[in-house]
């Protein structure tokens, strides 16, 4: 079995951290700042959702261009894994 390079695993982890902050943290600056953790206690709602969810739920059309660069060089990368473990 190939291990990745360095390149690849780079970004790789450039990626999962883009969805990271997608789906998981808040898209917007939160009153009492992030590092209150008091966005936690209400994750979904409007000032303290996610990128993704922000687009769905709220109709934030301007945020959908963030998934779709990071779905294509994922895509892009998956293919090249591919073609280097075959």
């Amino acid at each position: 079995m190939q291990t990745l390079s360095r390149q690849a695993r780079y970004i790789l982890f450039v990626l999962i951290a883009g969805w990271m902050g997608l789906l998981l943290l808040p898209w917007y600056g939160t009153a009492a700042g992030f590092w209150s953790l008091s966005w936690v206690a209400d994750p979904f709602s409007q000032e303290n959702a996610p990128g993704l969810f922000q687009a769905l739920r709220f109709g934030r059309a301007w945020l959908w261009p963030i998934p779709l660069l990071l779905v294509i060089p994922f895509w892009k990368y998956c293919a090249q894994v591919a073609r280097a473990l075959l």
